[in-house]
């Protein structure tokens, strides 16, 4: 136990350090690989314990099963892809954060399944990780600022804001999450990032849907207006911002003149060329990264991207991880309270919606969608466990 909770404090520290590069440290420095060396180390021991002990359940299955397509993608890639002569090297970086993404599931689980946290300590972990998002989100538009020579561009760090929407649900029942959310919602729409305002939305929408059935009848009433209130007041602040806003203007004219910032092309680019391809590609993909030979370039878009990369055994995988999720959510959720159905379903779907317009599963923040999963399955894991020895305990004492 004293060793499990020293390798939480190492990823609740290293978690949120790794997202001040380009701040603190550089890109790819040995400060940046040294961090996230330690947070896959942490991962893989996890993930060990976890197949040792015989953790399975439906979550981490599909997870494994993913995984290992990935990894026998990396390896196999050298040999057969235009990228061969380069080696492992040349997609180890993809390689190593879809790893993080997915095997950072098994701490957290057993983290949780083994009581080594408890929902005190993930809040802090959530906080900390919250100020050195916003704090990526900030490095992200200089950054872009700075290699663009224009102020007015669109900050991808408005991905990092959406990741911990769901593990700040943790703060379920207090006024802070308000707070929170209102910030959050203000600086995505500030971002310009249109897949990331649609996440937001749809996240925030959830809380207010989950935070309204908490209430019993007497208080109903008061938290229904509450949650006007507050939504008026996002509105007017957002309407405000909008208006003095040029750019974010032309990215709204240009959503409705249906303007997907060359993505039809894209997508149409990757579906022709993934069609005149063999049978043995369109089943088994072209190797990792392979989008960058085929099409010139990634598809910002996780299913057409697995298309091309891993056929459709990567899409039957990747839909069986989201239906799996699902699945999950339906069977589970009557054991669950609102703020751990708005966490589980919160992150379920603003994963699903990134997946649509942009690339999730190789991106590192997605791995906080990860922990929330990895947290409630080990702590419904755990309940269950309590409920039946409870019940074996009652049922031989008759």
């Amino acid at each position: 136990m004293k060793q499990d909770k020293t390798f939480f404090y190492i990823l609740l520290i290293v978690i949120p350090l790794y997202f001040l590069q380009g701040g603190l440290f550089d890109h790819g420095s040995l400060a940046s690989q040294s961090i996230v060396a330690v947070w896959l180390f942490i991962d893989i021991i996890y993930f060990i314990r976890y197949i040792n002990y015989g953790l399975w359940e439906p979550i981490g299955r599909i997870i494994v099963l993913f995984w290992l397509l990935q990894t026998i993608t990396w390896i196999v890639t050298p040999f057969f892809s235009d990228i061969s002569s380069r080696g492992w090297g040349a997609t180890y970086s993809v390689y190593k954060n879809i790893s993080v993404v997915f095997l950072t599931y098994f701490p957290f689980y057993y983290f949780s399944y083994k009581s080594v946290v408890d929902e005190k300590q993930l809040k802090i972990f959530a906080v900390l990780s919250l100020l050195t998002l916003v704090a990526a989100f900030f490095i992200s538009s200089r950054e872009g600022v700075f290699n663009s020579g224009r102020d007015d561009i669109t900050n991808n760090g408005a991905y990092y804001l959406i990741a911990i929407i769901p593990l700040l649900g943790l703060y379920f029942d207090k006024f802070i999450e308000f707070l929170f959310y209102g910030a959050l919602l203000v600086l995505v729409l500030w971002g310009a990032k249109r897949g990331a305002i649609l996440c937001a939305t749809v996240e925030v929408l959830l809380f207010f849907y989950f935070y309204s059935r908490k209430s019993n009848s007497s208080t109903k009433l008061l938290t229904t207006v509450w949650v006007l209130v507050f939504i008026i007041g996002i509105v007017y602040i957002s309407i405000d911002l909008f208006q003095d806003n040029d750019y974010l203007q032309q990215r709204y004219d240009q959503t409705v003149s249906g303007d997907s910032s060359m993505r039809d092309e894209i997508y149409s680019n990757a579906l022709l060329q993934f069609g005149n391809q063999g049978v043995l590609n369109q089943l088994f993909g072209n190797g990792m990264n392979s989008t960058l030979s085929i099409i010139g370039g990634y598809a910002h878009q996780d299913w057409l991207e697995l298309l091309i990369d891993n056929g459709f055994l990567g899409i039957f995988l990747y839909f069986s991880f989201f239906v799996t999720l699902f699945s999950y959510y339906r069977k589970k959720r009557k054991r669950m309270t609102q703020m751990e159905r708005f966490i589980f379903l919160s992150a379920t779907m603003g994963w699903f919606f990134r997946s649509m317009y942009s690339m999730g599963y190789f991106s590192i923040e997605t791995s906080f969608f990860i922990m929330a999963f990895g947290y409630l399955s080990g702590y419904n894991k755990k309940i269950n466990k309590k409920i039946t020895c409870h019940e074996y305990i009652s049922i031989g004492s008759r």
